[in-house]
C-alpha cells in the first residue's frame, strides 16, 4: 500500500531521484537538491547536540533567506517544532514571543542585539558560512515523529496580537491537495517568495514548492516593484505570491511598461482584499494570469477567484475549493439565505484543531464549535455559488444596532483620486456606541468636507464617516496588512 510521503520524506525523496536537481536558489546561492538534503542533516545534527529533541520549539529568527530553509526543515527533521519570528522584531518583542511560546530555542543572525526571555532559550547563531561548514556527525538521524506537529503558524495579526496554530503532517498534505486543485500546474513551476517567510501564506506556498521538488527562489529583498519585476524575468520565475500592498506599487509604474509580468503563470494575491477597479486593472497591466485567493492560517486556501469569475464577478471571493464543506450561518448557528451576510464557516482535513495557549501545550482553536471552525468573518454567497466578504466579525462597526463593514467604506474612498490609502474603523460614541471614523494617506491636498461631500454621494448616510485622520502611512504588520489595533488607537 502507497502512503502519502510527509514533507521531509518528499524533500528527501527528490534529493535522493535527482540530487543534481536546482532546489533552492538565493542571491548568489544556488543548492542541488542533494546539496540542501547534504546541510538539512549536518544542521539537524547539530540541533540535537545543541539539546534539541522531539517536541521542543525553535524559534526561526533569520533573514528570508535559504539559511531559514535550511534550519526549517533540519528542525522538521528531528521532529522540533518550529515558530517563524519576524526578523525585524526587536530584542523585546522576541522576548516575549520566546516567553509566551516557551522557546527551547532560537536561531538567529550573528551579531543580533543581546535579549534575556525568561524561558532562557538555546541561541544557535546562523549564517551560510556556519550551515556550509557543519561537520557530519557520522551518527543516524532518529526516525521523523509523523503525530508531532511540524510548525506553530503564526496569523497575521490584523485584529489583534499573533496566534499559534499548530500544523501537524496531516494539515499539510490536506491543503496541499486543495493548493494543487486551485493551481493545476504547481508540480514543474519555478516559484519566487518575495514576502516574509514569517506570513502564513508565505511559508506554506514555499513548502509547497519544496514539497513538489520545485525549483524555490527566495527574494529576501525589502520590496520594489522595479527589483521585483528584474527577479521575475532574472529567475524565469512562473508563480509568486504577493499582498495587496504590493499589487498596488506595481499599478503605479508606467503604463508604457505594461504588461509588466505576462509570462508568469500564476499571480496570487494573499492577505487582503482589492477592490474591483484594482482587480481589473492587475489583469490589464500585470498579468493575464492573475489569481485572488482567501483562506486562514488555521485552515489554508478556502476561495479562489480565478480570471473566469475575476472577470464575471471582480468584487466576490470567487468560489470554494473542493475538499471542505462550507457554510453561512447566523449567530445561533441557521443556515442564511442567499445573498445575505453571516459568518463563514467550514470543516473537513487540513483545518488545525489546536491553537497555542502559554499554559497548555495545545487548546482547541478559538474558533471551533462541534467540528466547525469559524474564520471569524462576514460572507455571503449568491446563487452562482460565489462568495464575498463583508468583513470582519470582530471589526464589524455597530452604530445604534445597525452592523457596518468597513471595505464597504474603503472600497468606496480607495477609489478617490487623492487617496492612496485607507483604512476604516469604529470608534467610541455615547449614543450610538459606535461612529465611523476613516485613516488616511493621501497623494495631494484634500480636506474633510472634499471627502465628506464625496461619500454622501455614492454610500448611505449612516456609512459616511464622520472623521477623517491624516497620516502619512498607515502601521503595518511584516506580511504588508495594515494593523487594526494600532489604527483604532489614534
Amino acid at each position: 500500500m502507497t502512503t502519502t510521503p510527509n514533507l521531509i520524506e518528499a524533500v528527501y525523496q527528490h534529493a535522493d531521484a535527482q540530487p543534481d536537481a536546482t532546489a533552492l536558489i538565493c542571491g548568489n546561492t544556488t543548492l542541488s537538491a542533494g546539496e540542501l538534503r547534504n546541510i538539512v542533516d549536518r544542521c539537524a545534527a547539530e540541533l540535537l547536540r545543541q539539546g534539541l529533541t522531539d517536541g521542543d520549539r525553535l524559534g526561526i529568527q533569520l533573514r528570508d533567506t535559504w539559511e531559514f530553509v535550511a534550519v526549517l526543515l533540519a528542525a522538521i527533521r528531528i521532529s522540533v517544532t518550529v515558530v517563524p519570528l519576524d526578523w525585524r522584531a526587536s530584542p523585546r518583542e522576541i522576548e516575549r514571543l520566546s516567553d509566551y511560546f516557551k522557546l527551547t530555542g532560537i536561531a538567529r543572525v550573528p551579531g543580533s542585539p543581546d535579549m534575556h526571555a525568561s524561558q532562557d532559550p538555546i541561541i544557535i547563531y546562523v549564517d551560510g558560512a556556519w550551515l556550509q561548514n557543519l561537520p557530519d556527525s557520522g551518527t543516524p538521524l532518529p526516525p521523523v515523529n509523523n503525530v508531532t506537529p511540524f510548525l506553530i503558524n503564526l496569523s497575521s495579526g490584523t485584529t489583534g496580537d499573533p496566534k499559534g496554530v499548530y500544523c501537524t503532517f496531516e494539515d499539510f498534505t490536506a491543503r496541499l491537495q486543495r493548493n494543487l486543485y486551485a493551481f493545476e500546474a504547481l508540480p514543474g513551476l519555478r516559484y519566487l517568495s518575495c514576502l516574509p517567510l514569517c506570513f502564513s501564506a508565505s511559508i506554506f506556498f514555499c513548502l509547497d514548492s519544496l514539497y513538489l521538488g520545485n525549483v524555490t527562489i527566495l527574494y529576501p529583498t525589502l520590496f520594489a516593484p522595479q527589483e521585483l519585476i528584474k527577479a521575475v524575468k532574472q529567475h524565469r520565475a512562473t508563480m509568486i505570491l504577493v499582498v495587496p500592498t504590493i499589487v498596488r506599487w506595481l499599478l503605479e509604474l508606467p503604463e508604457s511598461r505594461q504588461p509588466l509580468l505576462h509570462d508568469l503563470m500564476y499571480l496570487i494575491n494573499t492577505g487582503g482584499s482589492l477592490t474591483a477597479d484594482e482587480k481589473k486593472l492587475t489583469v490589464k497591466q500585470i498579468s493575464a494570469n492573475f489569481y485572488d485567493i482567501f483562506g486562514t492560517s488555521a485552515s489554508g486556501l478556502l476561495c479562489l477567484n480565478g480570471p473566469d469569475d475575476m472577470a464575471a464577478a471582480p468584487k466576490s471571493l470567487g468560489r470554494a475549493v473542493p475538499f471542505l464543506e462550507y457554510g453561512i450561518v447566523d449567530n445561533d448557528g441557521g443556515t442564511v439565505p442567499i445573498d445575505t451576510p453571516g459568518l463563514l464557516r467550514c470543516r473537513g482535513a487540513g483545518i488545525s484543531d489546536s491553537a497555542w495557549e502559554s499554559d497548555k501545550d495545545t487548546a482547541r482553536s478559538e474558533g471551533l464549535d462541534a467540528g466547525w471552525y469559524y474564520t471569524g468573518d462576514i460572507a455571503s454567497i449568491d446563487s452562482d455559488g460565489r462568495y464575498y466578504l463583508h468583513g470582519r466579525a470582530d471589526n464589524v462597526i455597530n452604530r445604534g444596532g445597525v452592523n457596518i463593514y468597513p471595505n464597504v467604506i474603503e472600497a468606496v474612498l480607495r477609489k478617490h483620486q487623492k487617496v492612496s490609502e485607507v483604512v476604516v474603523f469604529g470608534k467610541p460614541d455615547p449614543q450610538l456606541g459606535e461612529y465611523v471614523a476613516a485613516m488616511i494617506v493621501v497623494n495631494d491636498h484634500v480636506n474633510d468636507a472634499d471627502l465628506i461631500a464625496y461619500c454622501r454621494d455614492k454610500l448611505a448616510p449612516h456609512l459616511v464617516p464622520k472623521e477623517f485622520i491624516f497620516k502619512s502611512s498607515l502601521p503595518k504588520t511584516s506580511a504588508g496588512k495594515i494593523k487594526l489595533p494600532t489604527v483604532a488607537s489614534h
